[in-house]
C-alpha cells in the first residue's frame, strides 16, 4: 500500500468558550449544551509543548497557529503562556499566531500587542454598521490604528444578519471600505449570519 504523508497546516488553539459579549447570534450555547464546553488549562500546557515538539519531529510545515475563544482576549495570560513555551517553534519556522478576537480587550491589553507583535495576525469579529444591535461597541478606530503602529495584519470577519435589508447597502460597504484602511491584508469575510437567541 501508499504511504500517504499528511502536512499539518494550522493548528487551532481553543482557550474557553467565556465571552464579554452576549451577541444575539453566538453559538457559545451550543458549544456548551452539546459538546462541554472548552477550556484550555494549565495543566494542558505541557501538553501542548509535547504536541509542538512531536508535530516538528516529523516534516511537517505548521504555517499558522491560531487562537480562538469565546474571547481570547479574555484568556490573555493563558495565551502568554503558550506563546512563551512555543517561541522558540515560531522563530525557527516563522509561524504567525492568529487571534480570532471581538477586539474589546486589544487595548487593555496592549502589553501583549508589544510582546508577541512581531508574530501576530488579528482576525477581528465586527458587525460593521450592525456593531451596536448585535453586540457592544468597540473603539475600533483605536484598535485599528494601535494594530496599523505595531505592523499587525487584521483580517475582519463579518457576521452577515442576512435577513436585514441593509446587509447590502451602500452604508455597509462604505463602513467596510473605511475600516478596512487598517489593513495590510485587506480580507473580509463575510459569515451568513445562523444563529439567533
Amino acid at each position: 500500500f501508499p504511504v500517504t504523508i499528511i502536512t499539518v497546516k494550522v493548528v487551532c488553539i481553543y482557550l474557553g468558550n467565556t465571552c464579554n459579549f452576549d451577541c444575539n447570534y453566538c453559538d457559545r450555547g451550543y458549544i456548551s449544551n452539546v459538546i462541554g464546553g472548552q477550556n484550555l488549562s494549565h495543566s494542558d500546557l505541557k501538553h501542548i509543548e509535547n504536541f509542538f515538539n512531536k508535530i516538528f519531529s516529523v516534516d511537517n510545515v505548521i504555517e499558522r497557529i491560531t487562537f480562538h475563544g469565546g474571547e481570547p482576549f479574555l484568556f490573555v495570560k493563558r495565551m502568554d503562556q503558550v506563546l512563551t513555551i512555543l517561541e522558540p517553534i515560531l522563530q525557527k519556522h516563522n509561524i504567525k499566531v492568529v487571534i480570532t478576537t471581538n477586539a474589546s480587550l486589544i487595548l487593555e491589553n496592549k502589553w501583549f500587542i508589544e510582546k508577541w507583535g512581531k508574530y501576530l495576525q488579528i482576525t477581528i469579529s465586527y458587525d460593521f454598521i450592525f456593531q451596536e444591535e448585535n453586540r457592544d461597541y468597540v473603539d475600533i478606530d483605536s484598535v485599528g490604528k494601535l494594530l496599523l503602529e505595531h505592523n499587525i495584519p487584521i483580517m475582519w470577519q463579518f457576521v452577515m444578519p442576512i435577513t436585514d435589508p441593509r446587509i447590502f447597502s451602500l452604508d455597509v460597504v462604505k463602513d467596510i471600505v473605511d475600516k478596512v484602511k487598517y489593513c495590510k491584508e485587506r480580507f473580509v469575510n463575510l459569515i451568513p449570519l445562523r444563529h439567533l437567541s
